[in-house]
């Protein structure tokens, strides 16, 4: 898979990582974020339907075009208190973590539907904050992958979409890098699920 990755990047000279399950691995319980986010769901739409092994994603994308901004803040406020109250650490790709810190001559990026705290937590931890032009976290979008909203917000991508690839490890990442016109690259080195 890495030399595979080294073939896709070569002729690229921006990359877009996502980060967890791509670049670490979250330590993490996510057993009760299920019924927390349905909780939350609930407050703005008692017959919501979301239930567990939906597409998150999708069902969070589908329920802020019903309800708006209000849903967006108090979902953002769920998911950063929780990833920060329950995630013990970070199990590094040791692969992609070398890889990162090597690629001198390349801009990098994260694309990411964690919160902005964990993934400035993490990155801090293995050593390559500083390697990252721009970090585009759920903080910052309305709504999450498989939507492209994320990739507006890097520079330089519109118009250059060739220059660009992501690198992720679920379908969400992959739909939304087609939908933007951009490469994608699958890791599969932490997980067998899909989002």
């Amino acid at each position: 898979m890495f030399e595979r990755l080294i073939n896709a990047i070569k002729n690229k000279t921006c990359l877009i990582f996502d980060f967890d399950l791509t670049i670490a691995k979250m330590e993490i319980d996510w057993s009760n974020w299920h019924p927390g986010i349905a909780k939350i769901y609930s407050q703005f739409d008692r017959n919501h339907g979301y239930v567990f092994g939906v597409n998150p994603h999708n069902f969070y994308n589908s329920m802020v075009q019903k309800h708006g901004y209000e849903l967006v803040k108090a979902i953002r406020k769920f998911n950063a208190d929780y990833e920060k109250e329950n995630n013990v650490g970070f199990i590094p790709s040791s692969y992609l973590v070398g890889l990162i810190k090597t690629l001198k001559n390349k801009k990098l990026y994260i694309y990411s539907s964690n919160s902005k705290e964990t993934i400035d937590s993490g990155l801090r931890k293995l050593g390559i904050l500083d390697h990252f032009q721009l970090i585009v976290s759920r903080d910052d979008t309305k709504y999450l992958k498989p939507n492209q909203e994320g990739f507006g917000l890097i520079p330089g991508l519109k118009g250059n979409e060739a220059l660009f690839i992501m690198i992720g490890d679920s379908s969400s990442d992959e739909k939304a890098a087609q939908s933007a016109s951009i490469d994608f690259f699958k890791i599969d080195e932490f997980k067998t699920y899909k989002f």
